[in-house]
């Protein structure tokens, strides 16, 4: 069955599970993404699912989530050390500045499929 168009606009998104990657990112030292939750546009509400993988072998290094107020819970992977911490937490904190950024500045107010 096709779907006649000319019937109804989609005239925006009152809220959405939106995916970000860092993959445009040339300088990243791992691979980031995760589900954002945006209501009204422009207001993040969380960042679900989020996974931080190596470059070289797509392992799972860890797992995050993210909130509105800051809060932050992170799973590691293998018990890495002090300095993989911190790096991994690092490269997440990075992630989630450059993705508010982007809502900031374009918003997520209409979906192109």
């Amino acid at each position: 069955m096709a779907i006649e168009e000319n019937k109804v606009t989609l005239v925006g998104v009152n809220s959405a599970s939106v995916t970000f990657s860092n993959e445009a990112n040339v300088e990243k030292q791992y691979k980031v993404n995760a589900n954002v939750n945006v209501s009204n546009g422009k207001n993040i509400d969380s960042f679900d699912g989020g996974e931080v993988k190596s470059l070289e072998s797509e392992n799972q290094l860890a797992t995050f989530y993210f909130n509105q107020n800051g809060g932050i819970a992170i799973n590691y992977n293998d018990h890495p050390d002090l300095e993989a911490q911190i790096a991994i937490i690092t490269i997440i904190n990075s992630f989630v500045t450059d993705v508010k950024k982007y809502i900031n500045t374009k918003g997520i107010s209409s979906v192109s499929i």
